[in-house]
């Protein structure tokens, strides 16, 4: 019985040949709309699907034009693109817009290719049209999210770097205002050749240990050398990503050159300040909202028996 099969429906050049309402059946049954057309665009032959999606009875679209639903200037491209197939048979591949029964532009993606039968070339095209509705909608959402990112990225004032290779391979617009260079410059340049000659190494080597997965600090301080030669502190946070498929250090760079600067002098403010205040001939001392002294000055010590650290912590009163 199955040798039977085999012979009726099989052939060695073509594999399983199936009975001609099976073949029906598969058409009928189709997600996807299949069309035949001719020269024109007049529909010949459509399939149960076309109604599903377009919301046209067949015998509807048999009386009508595939141009007669889609776009003028998708009309006019896919014209164009049917008559070049006439003279160099080919795959057309096109996106049209079609108008369904109720108005609703439905996009479609078309695959049209010139009919053989009994390999012999008519000049008629099978169609097959999907409706990719739910796939533009995803696109689009992706799209959005891609955009939102992007301008997250581009709006952020913290330079973000991608080094694979030793070279930058991606850098945000941040990046280009810290070091002064464009972005096609800082591509082009290896990413440790914007290091001061003392930092080089230092950093080369973090690199190097978290490219091999090894600790080593994620959140550092170190020093860049501008295109005007203008030293900058920058504060670096990096992690390994992957990138392209392959393993690549990215880095969050901040400019922390004025709050150096800032800190610096607070410090030398302080230390000023702190001088001034243990050497006058006046006692000067600080409470707590308890009453408590948390400083005392030294010059206490000069002037009485009482050590400042012994008064510390306790009560004014």
């Amino acid at each position: 019985m199955a040798r039977e099969y085999i012979d009726k429906y099989t052939s060695p050049s073509e594999g399983i040949i199936l009975p001609l309402d099976q073949y029906r059946q598969i058409i009928e049954n189709s997600p996807d709309i299949i069309f035949l057309i001719d020269p024109k665009g007049n529909f010949l032959f459509i399939n149960s699907a076309a109604q599903k999606i377009t919301g046209y009875s067949k015998s509807q679209l048999l009386a009508s034009n595939l141009f007669d639903f889609i776009h003028p200037e998708e009309k006019k491209n896919l014209q164009q693109k049917m008559a070049q197939a006439m003279e160099f048979p080919e795959v057309i591949f096109f996106p049209v817009t079609f108008s369904s029964a109720n108005n609703i532009l439905i996009p479609l993606e078309i695959t049209l290719k010139l009919l053989k039968i009994n390999k012999i070339q008519t000049e008629n095209f099978l169609g097959i049209a999907r409706d990719i509705t739910e796939q533009k909608k995803w696109s689009e959402s992706l799209r959005k999210e891609v955009e939102k990112y992007a301008t997250l990225i581009e709006k952020a004032k913290d330079g973000i770097v991608i080094i694979q290779d030793g070279l930058c391979k991606f850098a945000n617009k941040a990046v280009e205002e810290i070091f002064g260079y464009s972005l096609n410059e800082i591509k082009q340049k290896k990413f440790f050749e914007w290091l001061p000659s003392e930092e080089k190494e230092v950093i080369r080597e973090r690199h190097r240990l978290r490219m091999l997965q090894k600790a080593g600090p994620s959140v550092y301080e170190t020093k860049i050398k501008c295109k005007n030669g203008e030293i900058k502190d920058i504060e670096i946070s990096a992690s390994l990503i992957e990138f392209e498929g392959r393993p690549a250090n990215m880095g969050i760079i901040r400019d922390v050159t004025e709050r150096k600067k800032i800190e610096k002098e607070l410090r030398e403010a302080k230390q000023k300040f702190q001088h001034l205040v243990e050497n006058v001939n006046h006692v000067i001392f600080t409470l707590d909202q308890k009453g408590n002294f948390t400083y005392i000055n030294p010059v206490l010590e000069k002037h009485g028996s009482f050590k400042v650290d012994s008064l510390l912590g306790k009560s004014f009163l």
